[in-house]
């Protein structure tokens, strides 16, 4: 590994990086080395450089993915209100904050009112822990693609790490894990 990367990333040793902007499955790995590998230029090595600015790219295909697999379940709006609601999210986030902010967006945006109206929220959120796009915060993380349980609602939430320069989360507290 070390002729082809740099030790670490953003302080984090390299095959710990890759998994936790993953889910755990090869194709996420795939997906970040093509969105890195645009960034090479004439490098013989891959750098954190490179990394920081795939990660938007690979942030965006990432969620794009998930929406294919979510449309299953949820209309084009119902997407588009999920979205809204997760853009710009301060994390971690409680269940009264997101459901305060839904309340909020749907008071400006038609398709958030609709989507509340059709959804209950405890059920979204638990489809989105179930898909990999949210999980719990707090001494470790926990998710469903690592083989957690259930989503504790009661608990402070957050969005998974690769999909958070997506959805353009803001943070809190300092750090978050």
């Amino acid at each position: 590994m070390e002729k082809y990367f740099s030790d670490t990333v953003n302080g984090v040793e390299v095959k710990k990086y890759l998994l936790g902007y993953s889910w755990y499955r090869p194709r996420d790995i795939i997906r970040m080395m093509r969105e890195v590998q645009v960034h090479i230029g004439n490098s013989s090595t891959f750098s954190q450089e490179m990394f920081d600015r795939a990660l938007q790219d690979y942030s965006e295909k990432s969620w794009n993915e998930f929406a294919e697999e979510l449309r299953l379940t949820y209309s084009q709006d119902d997407l588009l209100a999920i979205k809204k609601v997760l853009t710009n999210i301060e994390l971690p986030f409680s269940f009264n904050y997101i459901s305060n902010r839904v309340k909020e967006l749907a008071v400006i945006y038609p398709y958030v009112s609709a989507f509340n109206e059709k959804h209950k929220l405890i059920d979204v959120l638990e489809k989105l822990f179930e898909w990999g796009i949210i999980g719990n915060s707090g001494q470790r993380m926990i998710f469903k693609f690592m083989r957690d349980g259930d989503l504790a609602p009661t608990e402070n939430m957050v969005i998974h790490k690769p999909l958070r320069n997506f959805f353009a989360v803001k943070s809190k507290e300092k750090t978050f894990k």
